[in-house]
């Protein structure tokens, strides 16, 4: 299979992936097959044409958030944000994946006991956030740009999560 144009490991946010599809995507530029890969890699063909679409999901992803300035967008949100709240917009960025996300805000803030966040309290954060965004963005039409970001995290959910599950595994 050919890779899209423009796909290959000196793709822009390609160091980004995980590591599994990084290797996969190097393969392919390199002419291997997706049943070679999965020979070699000791899994299904199918996990590697799911890995392979996952892949290519998460550049796109990664290359609509290019041309946003999120230093920018951390100045802002955090005039009338919550650093805690900050925090988890910029990580739901960054992974987007709520389960991850509150992984790495509790270790940011050292949060314990009923103040710990899980995937629910971070999903709630993150649309509470985003209503709230949604108001200040009808004072201050600059905010606009800020609400696409946070629709693109919405719409990409766990994009950049790795998954590995059982069955994709021979042996």
């Amino acid at each position: 299979m050919e890779l899209p144009e423009g796909i290959s490991e000196e793709s822009p946010f390609f160091n980004l992936l995980p590591q599994v599809e990084q290797k996969i995507i190097g393969l392919l530029s390199k002419g291997l097959t997706q049943k070679e890969i999965a020979v070699m890699e000791g899994v299904t063909q199918g996990a590697v044409s799911s890995r392979l679409y996952r892949s290519l999901k998460r550049l796109r992803y990664l290359k609509q958030l290019h041309g946003y300035d999120l230093e920018k967008m951390e100045q802002d949100l955090s005039t009338f944000l919550s650093p805690l709240n900050v925090a988890v917009i910029k990580t739901m960025i960054q992974t987007s994946c709520q389960t991850d996300t509150a992984e790495i805000v509790n270790g940011l803030f050292n949060l314990q006991g009923q103040w710990r966040l899980n995937q629910m309290k971070v999903r709630h954060r993150f649309h509470k956030a985003y209503k709230v965004l949604v108001d200040k963005a009808k004072e201050n039409p600059s905010y606009v740009s800020w609400i696409e970001v946070m629709d693109l995290v919405k719409n990409h959910l766990y994009f950049r999560h790795e998954i590995v599950l059982p069955h994709y595994y021979r042996g």
